[in-house]
């Protein structure tokens, strides 16, 4: 009964102290006026300020609070902003939805299409597929008697008619109808999207149950064989080479072959039967070496044997159109991590995919956009304007009773022919083309991408919240600096005689240190430099002239050879210049092997405070600066007679402790 008592306290006395303890993400952390900021809000905000939770957990309670002390007037700044009215500025809003639908468009496309779309090739890129197709072409007959043929020889498969025979039968492909339809191994990002979506959806021994179409015809496909793909081989090779054709047997060059292996077997290095007895011009005196390469960079038998192969193995003998090889794998390279492999995945990816994959994005886009064509109109357009192209559509006799058109509809905004028409995005492809219904909707689909796209931008806050905090974090960002341009930039004045008063007060800080003008002539022998030593010296030449078409110095012809006034201490030359007198010429010094130099000098200049005009932009900019945080401060000082903000700076010592973040 004791111990009931006792957990029925200790149960009753958690459950108080938890109804007393606010939950972490609504612990205030700070207030200002009426409004206040939670540890969610705060949490999220540091940890974007320094690149992530995990370096906001590792941080000091000290930066912390440094941190909220700044948030805290950020946001009675964005209150004021508010009060304002600032979000009912024409100019302002503008601005902002001009950004949001720049933005928008790359950010969807980023997010939405490139990113998955390059995931995806990297995945697939994991295996590669052995595939076998039957094509039938669609050169000779039309695109639906192709495509109904297809289907026809498939169901026969699907009922059982053998691949092997029915690819003999019907495929158009005479490359590969007589070897079981065989195409080799492909992976992601190499093919026609169509055929690899089909082809990556498929089990091993298992026919795609739909004819895909490509630009040569319809394609029934089946997947041979499904295996982890190896990105790279290193391998070795001996080649006995033949000239016998391929089917019949060379007994000589076999032989040959015969007794490099039997060496090899023994115990001797491959590299060095490989020196021996290979017949490769390339590879041979290095040992059969041919560094690394990828599937499908050697001939297919060679190919298929050696990508068999395990790090260390070597074949047994592989006929080619070269002869007979034997092959040693020395390395294999399995594929790098997605980062690594990015810019070679974006590259395939443009080339390939993206097109495709935008067009069914875009598509998938339309229902939320509200993007309606208007049959009606188009077919108007379209019986008016049936024998005109495009570019003769601005004639004012074409465009009278069609202009005004509506041809298709986004959000509620319509689309005239006019618009469609005179669009900047319209290709020049288009311009030839007759405007007829076919042409206007393949139109419509070219001009509307960008704009669906828009459309989408407008209103992706509301389903996309990392979207949604980039557009608050602009718009914020504008809010502050006009704020910013209102209560400082604008108010300070830059007054001559203010910088004057500034100037005598700082003056100290505006020096020069020892500087010196000097010529120079760099040779690359004593003999030459001599000469023209002796030219200046003796004959008047002037050293600016000899230095534009003599001197080595890479970059001094362009100023003649002239350095004006540079710091002494700035390399070893200067130093050395800096200790002759002005008006004096050096004789040839050497500074380096191959460098000799002769030095003129104009003129030196000893340490010293600037002048005011010497030095009025860096007054200019310092007396900004200190006007700028006076400034501040007084607007600050002005938010917080308003605002009285009050900062839990011991809440912060919870910061990242909750089990969610």
């Amino acid at each position: 009964m004791r111990l009931s008592f006792v957990s029925f306290l200790l149960i009753g006395l958690i459950a108080l102290l938890a109804s007393c303890t606010p939950e972490h993400s609504k612990i205030v952390v700070a207030e200002y006026g009426d409004y206040k900021i939670t540890m969610d809000e705060f949490e999220k905000a540091y940890a974007q300020n320094v690149g992530g939770i995990e370096n906001a957990k590792k941080d000091s309670v000290q930066n912390l609070e440094k941190f909220l002390d700044l948030y805290t007037k950020f946001k009675m700044k964005l209150r004021d902003a508010s009060v304002r009215g600032f979000d009912k500025e024409e100019d302002l809003q503008s601005e902002f939805l001009d950004y949001k639908n720049r933005i928008g468009s790359s950010y969807i496309k980023e997010k939405k299409v490139i990113e998955p779309g390059l995931k995806e090739i990297y995945e697939k890129r994991k295996n590669e597929v052995r595939v076998a197709h039957i094509l039938i072409r669609q050169d000779t007959i039309s695109k639906e008697q192709a495509k109904e043929k297809a289907k026809e020889y498939l169901n026969k498969i699907l009922a059982g008619e053998d691949w092997n025979e029915a690819c003999k039968k019907y495929s158009e492909d005479n490359s590969s109808k007589n070897f079981g339809g065989d195409v080799y191994y492909i992976t992601g990002g190499v093919i026609f999207p169509e055929l690899e979506d089909a082809i990556f959806s498929l089990k091993a021994d298992e026919v795609y149950k739909e004819p895909v179409p490509s630009r040569f015809g319809f394609h029934l496909l089946k997947a041979s064989e499904i295996i982890p793909r190896k990105e790279k081989i290193s391998a070795q090779h001996i080649l006995i080479k033949s000239d016998f054709p391929i089917e019949k047997t060379d007994s000589s060059a076999l032989a040959k072959m015969y007794e490099a292996l039997a060496k090899i077997k023994a115990g001797t290095d491959f590299g060095e039967v490989a020196k021996e007895y290979s017949d490769d011009p390339g590879s041979g005196k290095n040992g059969g070496e041919l560094g690394a390469f990828e599937r499908r960079m050697m001939v297919k038998p060679f190919d298929e044997a050696a990508f068999k192969l395990n790090e260390g193995e070597i074949s047994d003998i592989v006929r080619t159109k070269f002869g007979y090889h034997v092959i040693k794998v020395n390395k294999i390279e399995s594929q790098k991590s997605f980062n690594e492999e990015r810019q070679k995945l974006s590259k395939m990816y443009e080339k390939v995919r993206y097109q495709y994959d935008l067009d069914k994005f875009i598509e998938s886009l339309k229902s939320d956009v509200n993007f309606k064509l208007n049959n009606s109109g188009i077919e108007f357009v379209s019986s008016k304007l049936d024998s005109v192209t495009f570019g003769a559509y601005n004639e004012d006799n074409e465009k009278s009773g069609v202009k005004d058109t509506v041809l298709y509809s986004i959000a509620g905004k319509v689309y005239t022919a006019d618009s469609l028409f005179n669009n900047p995005a319209v290709n020049k492809s288009s311009v030839q083309k007759l405007v007829n219904k076919e042409n206007i909707e393949n139109l419509i689909k070219q001009v509307s991408s960008d704009q669906i796209l828009s459309a989408k931008a407008m209103i992706l806050e509301k389903t996309d919240s990392d979207f949604a905090a980039l557009m608050d974090e602009y718009k914020n960002g504008i809010y502050i600096f006009k704020l910013q341009e209102e209560e400082i930039w604008n108010r300070i004045a830059i007054d001559t005689l203010k910088l004057k008063e500034y100037y005598k007060l700082t003056k100290d800080n505006y020096r020069w240190e020892d500087r010196v003008d000097y010529h120079e002539v760099m040779v690359d022998t004593e003999v030459k430099a001599k000469e023209i030593y002796n030219k200046i010296k003796n004959e008047g030449a002037a050293i600016n002239v000899i230095a534009a078409a003599s001197t080595k110095r890479k970059g001094a012809q362009k100023n003649e050879g002239h350095f004006e006034l540079v710091n002494a201490d700035l390399n070893e030359v200067s130093k050395m210049a800096f200790k002759l007198n002005e008006g004096d010429l050096s004789e040839p010094i050497q500074i380096a092997d191959d460098e000799w130099i002769i030095l003129k000098i104009n003129k030196k200049d000893a340490a010293r405070v600037k002048t005011f005009e010497e030095a009025y932009a860096e007054i200019s900019s310092s007396y900004q600066e200190i006007e700028s945080d006076r400034l501040e401060k007084q607007y600050i000082n002005k938010l917080e007679s308003v605002y009285a903000p009050v900062l839990y700076k011991d809440e912060l010592t919870k910061a990242y402790m909750s089990g969610s973040n």
